[in-house]
């Protein structure tokens, strides 16, 4: 098995490969982490499809990469379909089983060709002692909300809020949610047009393009390289609301002590909205034991007693809906209401659509939002831009 966790993740996965293989006598998995140069969700994609090419893949996938990249590796016809495998009357895992917004991120032409091994999706994260000083007593449920909010929050060098900047795909993920909660589309439904242009998308980059231009969120590069969160500024004190995922509770809690770091739920502007992502295992075409093997494998991670250790520790969220009933990941749950906030969120998520054509129509968006933060263009103009870009991509030219 290819892997690329790192850190805590890395550390659940090689407990998961430990059990798994104590558990029986029949299979036994060698995990192996893979290091890539470069962004590695791209790097190890490449990498992994070029040993597909020439047939010198692993058996098994356990990857950071996210499934948008699924559609690259089946053009090689080395990764197996999983339905055979999940339907089966012994050891299998029904479609049913999963959350449904997370299941879709591996289904690529109406057949399942990964599954969701850990999942994710972001809330605001907000300082409660600012909160407090401010004299604002309840958190907002909507962006107009916010927005009155991040106004009492900005001043003596603190901003209110983060509006995620920079071109990487962090920005167009936060994005996404607010053009679904205007109502708006990615794409149409049958994922041969760009629609975000729409009245709704202009309408939910206007509301982040609103808090820049009235001074409430300061559009520096607060962040790393790889992930425009801003993290970094809230760690430090000097933002007050930002956009992240549950994995960072910690790093904020050390930052700021963990009774000073709250959640809520993403605003809404006409709806509730969210966009859920996950990390995925995928098996490669090899012969029928070692394909058994795999499965078997990928049958004993996602069984709920297993993912809920894997999941407490590594920080992520549930991918099999009954993991979240288990007595362990409860109690997990009671230790941190803020988690509920997360889990809450699922019941309305969406997800990026599974296309070859995704991370080229993403990186494309990224960087006309990044023009519209930075003042070059307008909402609608920026939008426009990228989203004829978007269908000359998906038309092939």
């Amino acid at each position: 098995m290819w892997n690329q966790d790192t850190g805590t993740s890395a550390q659940a996965l090689n407990t998961g490969v430990a059990g798994f293989n104590k558990s029986q006598s029949k299979y036994h998995v060698t995990s192996q982490y893979i290091a890539t140069v470069g962004t590695s969700e791209t790097a190890f994609t490449a990498k992994l499809a070029t040993a597909l090419t020439s047939h010198s893949g692993p058996n098994l996938v356990w990857s950071d990469s996210e499934p948008a990249y699924v559609p690259e590796l089946v053009s090689t016809g080395d990764v197996v379909q999983l339905a055979p495998f999940m339907n089966q009357a012994s050891g299998g895992l029904p479609a049913s089983a999963f959350n449904a917004a997370m299941l879709r991120t591996g289904t690529f032409g109406g057949k399942i060709y990964s599954l969701p091994v850990d999942g994710g999706d972001y809330a605001v994260f907000y300082n409660k002692k600012l909160f407090a000083a401010a004299g604002i007593k309840s958190t907002p449920n909507t962006w107009a909300q916010l927005t009155a909010d991040a106004k009492k929050l900005t001043k003596n060098g603190v901003y209110g809020f983060y509006v995620p900047f920079g071109t990487a795909e962090w920005t167009v993920w936060t994005y996404e949610s607010m053009l679904w909660s205007e109502g708006g589309h990615f794409l149409n439904a049958t994922n041969t047009k760009a629609e975000f242009a729409s009245p709704q998308g202009v309408a939910g980059l206007q509301v982040w393009l609103n808090l820049i231009k009235q001074h409430l969120s300061y559009p520096s590069d607060l962040a790393n390289s790889s992930e425009s969160s801003g993290y970094p500024g809230f760690q430090d004190g000097k933002v007050a609301m930002y956009i992240d995922g549950s994995y960072n509770l910690p790093t904020d809690d050390t930052a700021l002590g963990k009774s000073n770091v709250g959640v809520f739920a993403f605003p809404a502007t006409k709806m509730r909205a969210m966009n859920t992502g996950t990390n995925m295992a995928l098996m490669l075409k090899s012969s029928p034991a070692e394909e058994q093997g795999s499965w078997a494998f990928i049958h004993y991670m996602l069984s709920p007693k297993v993912q809920a250790a894997y999941d407490i520790t590594a920080g992520f969220l549930p991918t099999v809906k009954a993991t979240g009933s288990t007595p362990a990941y409860r109690a997990f749950v009671k230790s941190d209401p803020r988690l509920q906030v997360f889990l809450n969120e699922l019941s309305y998520a969406h997800t990026r659509p599974s296309i070859s054509s995704y991370q080229a129509i993403s990186t494309d968006l990224g960087q006309q939002l990044d023009a519209a933060f930075l003042g070059k263009e307008s909402a609608s103009q920026a939008l426009r831009t990228a989203e004829s870009q978007a269908n000359s991509v998906l038309k092939g030219a």
